[in-house]
């Protein structure tokens, strides 16, 4: 394929694994994009499929295909991008997700008209189920902060969602290779150091659940919540009601895999940050008591089953 200009405003990556049909719908959503100033990087992370034939078949000169001989995992496959990329600007977007076609220009507006500090411009999602088709949860409204604390209390948005300056990857590095997961929610913390957010107030990326995504699996969500734990103990250390929050949810996704013990610790430590909150006393005695209750209640009550699809918490 011939190359586009050579510094376009934005480089688009997406990282794929075996997702051929999927990344066609990704890739097709950029290729609708309003502003259309950029280069798209598909980061091929040792597909089997028909993934290189997929993207070397799209003719469009400002799409550009790297081939990794192995399945290296989501953060690598972003760091690659980073590194090769020539914009100014950097959107993420997961080989099965979709942006709508106004997405890249609003949000480059809200850069041109927000202070030099802005680092990152996100914007509202949809998560829709993509058995049903059914729209599970929309998020439009503009977070209460955004200090690196805040995204250690919750969730905000996916690697989808957000523009970055690319800059900004030299002050707080690229994405934590180490990590199994959660790679997004740790970027986010370490942006938010450096940078303040804009926001674009509607809805423009659609998230598709199928239970294929690595945030459905119990065991790696275990893994990443311990190691961000880890990493930022220091910073949780001096708010004791987000990591007690924080240990609360390791101890319920514990128990629901069954390990009680490791759970009942979770909730114990959560306790002696925080211990006016109810709901840990009554998940360390049920997971020292009654510990199949504990996890039959967990499972009814804590996963969400989205048409057959279970997503942990």
């Amino acid at each position: 394929m011939t190359r586009g200009k050579d510094k376009p405003t934005i480089s688009v990556i997406i990282p794929t694994y075996n997702r051929a049909e999927r990344l066609q719908h990704a890739m097709a959503s950029v290729l609708r994009q309003t502003c259309g100033d950029f280069e798209l990087i598909v980061v091929d992370n040792g597909s089997t499929d028909n993934t290189r034939e997929i993207v070397t078949n799209t003719r469009d000169a400002r799409i550009h295909y790297i081939s990794h001989p192995t399945n290296c995992g989501a953060a690598v496959a972003r760091n690659i991008g980073i590194r090769g990329a020539k914009g100014e600007f950097i959107g993420f977007l997961d080989d099965d997700d979709e942006w709508l076609p106004c997405k890249l220009e609003k949000q480059l507006d809200t850069f041109r008209n927000s202070r030099s500090n802005v680092g990152v411009v996100y914007s509202g999602s949809s998560i829709i189920s993509d058995r049903s088709g059914r729209t599970i949860h929309s998020f439009a409204s503009h977070s209460p902060g955004h200090k690196d604390i805040d995204f250690l209390r919750t969730v905000t948005f996916s690697t989808s969602v957000p523009l970055i300056r690319k800059s900004c990857f030299l002050d707080v590095g690229l994405f934590d290779e180490t990590l199994p997961g959660a790679q997004d929610k740790d970027m986010w913390i370490r942006l938010a150091k450096h940078y303040e957010f804009g926001f674009v107030p509607e809805i423009l990326v659609k998230r598709y659940i199928h239970g294929e995504q690595i945030s459905a699996d119990l065991k790696i969500k275990i893994e990443a919540k311990e190691k961000i734990y880890r990493k930022y103990f220091d910073v949780l250390s001096l708010h004791p009601d987000i990591m007690a929050d924080h240990l609360w949810r390791i101890g319920i996704l514990y128990c629901i895999d069954g390990r009680s013990a490791e759970g009942m610790r979770c909730f114990w430590k959560a306790i002696l940050r925080c211990p006016s909150r109810r709901e840990l006393y009554r998940d360390f005695a049920l997971s020292f008591a009654a510990p199949q209750t504990h996890r039959r209640l967990l499972l009814a009550n804590t996963i969400e089953n989205i048409d057959g699809i279970r997503l942990y918490c």
